[in-house]
């Protein structure tokens, strides 16, 4: 009997959190020490000190979040391609919106340049639990949108770092990558991260009117129908 079968079915989400916070916080350190260490001026024992702890540092989190996530996919965890906006009473539409969001910011910031990002699964379950409970049966442009504003509110994004060269401010960040993770998958759910470059590249195009359109549901529905075709 495999470990799936004896054990009772419990959520991943807020165990893989932990391990991504617990990998973000050393990644986060390992660039503070790096950027404080000054190893390119240090004589060599000093410097060999220096580098093999900010490795020590590095693989603490880097095993952290490879046991705690390991455990997470043996209990629950499937690779499957979010819901369809349309239909967000799809079974486990919750679950695979929530990993989805969590792999497609991830992905989008790192191609806006991010070096690491820290989003959090519990809070785009909280986003997607705000606008279907409020009801079905509006357009999926407009779930869209009001799950922009849901993903903006719940600081899906935790944190990122950033290259020190990065121009864009880091909301604006946010809002062009969960703008991007969304059209992406109105375009195609099922094959939405190999549309996400696209998607960002689309979305930095259209920075001025997603700026214009500010918390409007109605102008960001009308942006992401009018762009879901062009990814």
């Amino acid at each position: 009997m495999t470990l799936r079968h004896t054990l009772p079915r419990l959520d991943p989400a807020p165990l893989k959190d932990m391990a991504r916070s617990l990998r973000f916080v050393a990644e986060r350190g390992g660039k503070t020490l790096k950027s404080a260490l000054p190893l390119d001026v240090l004589p060599d024992p000093a410097a060999r000190v220096a580098d093999a702890a900010l490795d020590a540092v590095l693989k603490v989190g880097q095993g952290a979040e490879r046991g705690v996530t390991a455990l997470a996919h043996a209990l629950l965890d499937r690779d499957e391609a979010p819901p369809t906006l349309s239909r967000p009473e799809d079974a486990e539409a919750e679950a695979r919106f929530a990993t989805a969001a969590h792999d497609g910011l991830r992905a989008a910031l790192a191609h806006l340049g991010a070096e690491s990002a820290l989003v959090s699964e519990m809070a785009a379950r909280r986003a997607w639990q705000a606008v279907t409970g409020a009801g079905s049966g509006q357009e999926d442009t407009a779930t869209a949108a009001a799950l922009f504003l849901g993903l903006i509110a719940t600081h899906c994004l935790r944190e990122a770092i950033w290259p020190e060269t990065f121009a864009l401010p880091a909301a604006e960040a946010a809002r062009i990558a969960t703008f991007a993770v969304l059209l992406s998958m109105l375009s195609d759910a099922a094959g939405f991260r190999a549309l996400l470059p696209a998607a960002v590249d689309i979305t930095l195009a259209l920075r001025a009117d997603l700026a214009a359109a500010g918390e409007d549901p109605a102008l960001l529905a009308a942006l992401f129908d009018e762009f879901r075709n062009h990814v």
